[in-house]
């Protein structure tokens, strides 16, 4: 059984326009502004008569400055009667028609990024830098204070290294990662850094990979994840620092270009680029129910996992805990347990304190987790994840399957993969599918 589409046909002359455009171009934006399942072509005939008997041909040169033109739409029959309001405004010399169309397959090979989208394009400009002589502490307090994970080290304006909290953890001895870190004031973190002089040219990973501004966004996509980095400085054709491209901004691209089918195509449509979230879903992510105690949940925490499902006993969603949000439930419980608990995550022994070990195992998974969640389901397209990732700023986002069971997350990274792969036909097992968990950095 075929598609219901239809095709609208606008007969008008080359010298038409709709503000300051040409007809044909005001007509390509507004269906490329629409991210529809549709496709337009735009024909200038050699020939053609108009009303009243006003005859024009290419062989007469005199004649040939207002040849025919023929803009031809093909898209699906719920999306006409929007696309001929429209039309209705624009085409003020011509003739609209419209006929009914039996599409019997319709994919798509269409590219995740278009070919002329720049890093500058899409970059965060004039970023935060440090130079080599930058105490660590101050690094430290700079990304804490703007919620940064990374910044670059410049020297004479150009790009010599790079420092991300992997380094700050492992070089410079800070105790918990950013994010946790920024929950303390400045004098507090003072005090729990590491005393002694350190300097960013001390700890940074030099040299830094960075990518032209006028570097297509694909290509510099490509580069983080062939090296499997989470950002990449921009620089200029001297070298000099200009931005920096994270995966957020990426991701962001990716979702202002990605076709919207779910919207209004008919769903017989087959996308070749199309993906579903369960294909892409990292299944090693830890679960605790809602009884555990938090002695059980602490122990769910490493480096590769900063958030914890919760789970009933039928594997049903109901909850989620990250190691913020099991900071800020203790913030007003017995003094020093906050303190404990923050060792415990940075991966400190700490002092084991009976009573804090009692205070913990005495509360719950379900005392701490947020029950407010924001989850894609396996049979999601790819696209409608990407929204939600982005709209709510979210670096891994829960799967469920048709029963409301948990059976894992999107990351940031899967999503930028399968992105890039969309439309370059079929995937072979594993080109682009989960990879080992990472860091989130």
């Amino acid at each position: 059984m075929g598609l219901e589409y239809r095709v609208i046909e606008v007969f008008t002359r080359e010298g038409e326009r709709w503000h300051h455009l040409s007809l044909p171009d005001a007509v390509l934006t507004l269906i490329g502004n629409r991210k529809s399942a549709a496709r337009v072509a735009v024909f200038r005939a050699v020939a053609g008569a108009f009303e009243g008997g006003e005859i024009v041909s290419q062989r007469a040169v005199e004649l040939s400055g207002d040849l025919p033109v023929k803009i031809e739409i093909v898209l699906p029959s719920t999306e006409l009667d929007e696309v001929l309001a429209a039309l209705s405004e624009m085409v003020l010399d011509g003739v609209v028609a419209v006929r009914d169309s039996t599409v019997v397959l319709h994919r798509t090979g269409r590219r995740p990024l278009p070919r002329g989208l720049r890093v500058r394009h899409v970059m965060t400009s004039n970023p935060l830098s440090v130079d080599p002589r930058t105490s660590v502490h101050d690094v430290v307090h700079m990304l804490a204070e703007h919620e940064f994970n990374a910044v670059p080290v410049v020297e004479g304006g150009k790009v010599i290294g790079i420092i991300s909290q992997g380094d700050l953890l492992s070089r410079a001895g800070m105790p918990l990662r950013v994010g946790l870190f920024a929950e303390y004031d400045r004098l507090q973190r003072e005090r729990r850094l590491p005393s002694g002089p350190r300097f960013a040219g001390e700890v940074m990973t030099s040299p830094a990979i960075t990518v032209e501004a006028d570097r297509s966004l694909e290509e510099a996509t490509e580069i983080m994840i062939e090296r499997g980095l989470k950002r990449l400085p921009v620089v200029g054709r001297e070298g000099l620092l200009q931005g920096m491209l994270s995966r957020i901004d990426v991701l962001n691209a990716l979702g202002r270009h990605a076709p919207e089918w779910g919207r209004s195509a008919d769903p017989g449509l087959e996308a070749s680029g199309r993906r579903l979230v369960g294909d892409f879903t990292l299944h090693d992510i830890p679960a605790v129910g809602p009884d555990s105690p938090l002695t059980d949940v602490l122990d769910q925490f490493d480096a590769w996992s900063q958030r914890v499902a919760v789970v009933d006993a039928e594997g049903r969603m109901v909850g989620l805990i990250s190691d913020r949000d099991l900071l800020e439930s203790l913030a007003r419980r017995q003094k020093g347990l906050l303190e404990y608990v923050r060792r415990s995550l940075g991966g400190g022994i700490g002092k084991a304190q009976l009573r804090h070990e009692r205070t913990l195992h005495a509360m719950s998974a379900a005392d701490v987790m947020k029950t407010a969640l924001v989850t894609a389901a396996e049979d999601d397209p790819l696209d409608r994840a990407l929204a939600l990732m982005t709209s709510h700023r979210v670096k891994r986002l829960p799967v469920i399957d048709a029963g409301g069971r948990f059976v894992g997350v999107l990351s940031r990274d899967t999503v930028i993969r399968a992105g890039l792969t969309a439309g370059r036909g079929p995937v072979a097992a594993g080109e682009s599918g989960p990879v080992a968990p990472e860091a989130e950095a």
